[in-house]
């Protein structure tokens, strides 16, 4: 066990004949990120940044495929849909440059082929029901960025961005763990754009 930034950060083992440690990409970044989560807010809240906005951008889930600029990461606590993502955003916009995917604790997924691990992966113990954008959060201190900017990420029940007005399935149960890492590890390096998240960490400044 490994303690980063007050973030305490599992060794999965070996995974697929991969030896899964401490991911080398850490401390190799500074400066400002965008993490982009799959919240009904997404599309309102880049609009208030998009054109101001100069930093690495990181996409969870399904902003992997729809988000139509550059990014420099992409992330999921679900591995193989990380890849099939990924695939896909290759795909959809095969001029933009390589992306660093990034996932979670696969030591329970059985024995995955080499080709489908994602390039770094992390185990972060204390905070497996945080959702996969808290785990991208995480990872993000780990890799040294010291002032993310969340969009999409209002963790309410308003629903995804890709839903019907109807559908109401984004929930906020997984607030502990936000509420838990903010006391503990954020350090006032994170801030949301929207809903529950900016409550409890703030809005960035100028927005």
């Amino acid at each position: 066990m490994a303690v980063i930034h007050d973030i305490e950060i599992g060794e999965i083992g070996i995974v697929g004949g991969v030896n899964l440690e401490v991911p080398y990409i850490a401390g190799r970044f500074s400066g400002d990120l965008l993490v982009m989560g799959c919240g009904g807010t997404l599309w309102d809240d880049y609009a208030k940044i998009h054109d101001r906005y100069k930093g690495h951008k990181m996409a969870v889930n399904r902003v992997i495929i729809d988000f139509p600029s550059p990014l420099d990461h992409a992330a999921s606590c679900e591995p193989y849909h990380l890849v099939l993502l990924t695939l896909l955003r290759r795909d959809s916009y095969p001029l933009h440059p390589h992306v660093y995917t990034h996932s979670c604790d696969i030591s329970d997924w059985g024995n995955y082929e080499e080709h489908l691990i994602p390039q770094f992966v992390w185990f972060f113990p204390e905070y497996r029901d945080g959702s996969s954008t808290l785990h991208a959060v995480l990872a993000a201190l780990i890799m040294g960025y010291d002032n993310i900017i969340l969009a999409g990420v209002p963790m309410n029940s308003g629903g995804h961005y890709y839903n019907p007005f109807w559908v109401h399935d984004y929930d906020k149960a997984f607030m502990g763990d936000w509420e838990k890492a903010a006391r503990k590890c954020f350090h006032g390096k994170v801030t949301s754009l929207s809903g529950n998240t900016r409550e409890l960490l703030g809005a960035p400044k100028g927005y």
